[in-house]
């Protein structure tokens, strides 16, 4: 499905658990909208260079989580504008971080493509 919705936010502090996989988010805070919960590929605007990413949208915590591909700068306090260009898959819960970690490996796969 494609989307292309966008809206832009400040990125904020986390609970740094994409760090610690291997995959750091920018979270903006997004309260309860028009998007459905679910992980997308992305293109992010951070200072008017477009990057591509994948990220997903929490409803129940009214969280946009962006992982943004080759980037490794810090932006906190920073404005993104995000573009959402398809929905990957619905969320979903996992048994293990490992578990969560190939889900991601596989998503970020499918995005690049």
């Amino acid at each position: 499905m494609h989307t292309n919705i966008s809206f832009s936010g400040i990125v904020i502090h986390g609970k740094k658990l994409g760090h610690t996989i291997g995959y750091p988010t920018a979270n903006i805070a997004l309260p309860v909208w028009f998007i459905d919960d679910g992980v997308y590929t992305l293109a992010i605007d951070v200072a008017d260079v477009i990057y591509r990413g994948i990220g997903t949208y929490r409803e129940s915590i009214e969280l946009f989580e962006a992982h943004i591909f080759d980037f490794d700068t810090d932006i906190y306090g920073e404005t993104l504008w995000i573009t959402l260009i398809r929905k990957i898959r619905d969320n979903q819960k996992f048994d293990s971080f490992d578990a969560l970690k190939n889900q991601i490996n596989k998503d970020v796969e499918i995005a690049k493509q």
